[in-house]
This record gives C-alpha cells, sequence and structure tokens, in this order.
C-alpha cells in the first residue's frame, strides 16, 4: 500500500494529465459502459468486484477484504 501510494504521489501530474486529457476521458467512459452494463447484477455501489465481465449479487459483492486471496483463489479453482 505505501508503495502504491508513493508511486501516485511521485506520478501525480502525469495521472492528472491522462485523466484530465483526451484519452483519460476515453477511458473514463468505456469505464462506465461497463460499470452499467454489468451481468447479471447491475453495480450499485462502491468498491465492486467485476471478474471476467461477470459481478455478483450486492449482497455477496459486499466481501471482507482479509479474506479476498482465499475467495478468489476459490473462484479460480472452480471456474478454470
Amino acid at each position: 500500500m505505501h508503495a502504491c501510494s508513493a508511486f501516485i504521489r511521485s506520478q501525480y501530474r502525469q495521472i492528472r494529465l491522462c485523466y484530465d486529457g483526451e484519452r483519460g476521458i476515453q477511458l473514463q467512459r468505456i469505464a462506465a459502459h461497463k460499470t452499467m452494463s454489468t451481468k447479471p447484477h447491475p453495480i450499485l455501489e462502491v468498491p465492486y468486484l467485476l471478474i471476467n465481465d461477470y459481478t455478483p449479487s450486492v449482497d455477496n459483492n459486499n466481501l471482507n477484504v482479509m479474506i479476498l486471496p482465499q475467495l478468489l483463489n476459490k473462484w479460480s479453482k472452480l471456474y478454470s
């Protein structure tokens, strides 16, 4: 987490230029479209999970972040 925040802090100007620029706006629109068209459950709140264009129900989306690695491992075994 510290390394991530340090990276963002040191690259903030470049990130902001991209975000406010033509490419950033295009990426935001793509993300918004993907968010609004998820199946089988629309995304109503953040944060949310979107794995291989699938989103769980809102109840299943409220995960304990401490067990997320184990849940992802279980999911990958079920669907691989």
